[in-house]
């Protein structure tokens, strides 16, 4: 999976020397999230909520024309579900990295105020994250890992093995915001929706339908970032 990446960010590279102009936005956000979960993999005495996170990351924006731009990021992002019972819950948090390729569509003048849209894919790849249990005013935290559990194992950290889940998350993305000139750059302000495709959960032996094992991600999120332009014309 890290040849994957660094080959998205080797061609990136190629492609922003050959640009005339480019513009670097380093970002940060705020995330809610949850899975849609189908019955056969739900708690019956749980409800599925959403969960609050973070995300960072870069967006580079290379001009294609006046109005139009492609976008790719790279980014960091907490995903997840919150399962709430009668006397407590439990909060997944599932961290990613994430490389959108987003088609941005912009208007207004660059010296002033713009509103800009944008659409397009996501690849994302599950590193660890945690797991936050409430129950009766007690609460406890232990670390997801990826992997198969040892044999020592003695408790604490929670093992997940390669078998059982999808660490890969294939979605989309659409999003809307403004920037607004500041110096020698730009802030902006946007929100996101992201649909996951990729079911989370695993079915090894095939025996069940798509629609039966549905837990796939949603994510709503607000950045903030400020977009520095690095080559002129």
């Amino acid at each position: 999976m890290k040849k994957v990446f660094l080959s998205i960010a080797a061609v990136a590279a190629m492609v922003f020397t050959a640009q005339a102009q480019f513009k670097i936005t380093p970002k940060i956000g705020y995330t809610v999230s949850k899975m849609s979960i189908s019955d056969l993999i739900k708690d019956d005495e749980s409800d599925i909520a959403f969960t609050s996170g973070f995300s960072a990351g870069a967006a580079f924006e290379l001009g294609i024309g006046d109005i139009f731009s492609i976008q790719p990021e790279i980014l960091y992002t907490q995903k997840g579900f919150k399962e709430k019972y009668d006397d407590g819950n439990i909060d997944y948090h599932i961290n990613h990295l994430e490389v959108p390729i987003l088609l941005k569509e912009t208007f207004g003048e660059e010296d002033n105020l713009q509103f800009f849209g944008y659409v397009g894919p996501y690849l994302g790849y599950a590193l660890g994250g945690k797991l936050k249990d409430k129950e009766n005013g007690m609460s406890s935290t232990s670390k997801i890992k990826f992997k198969d559990e040892p044999e020592n194992y003695s408790g604490g950290d929670i093992y997940i093995s390669k078998n059982e889940v999808n660490r890969l998350d294939i979605g989309a993305y659409v999003g809307a915001g403004v920037s607004l000139p500041v110096g020698p750059g730009a802030f902006s302000l946007e929100a996101r929706y992201g649909y996951g495709f990729t079911n989370f959960r695993k079915d090894p032996d095939n025996s069940a339908s798509r629609k039966d094992l549905k837990s796939q991600n949603r994510t709503i999120g607000v950045f903030l970032g400020y977009s520095i332009s690095l080559r002129g014309n």
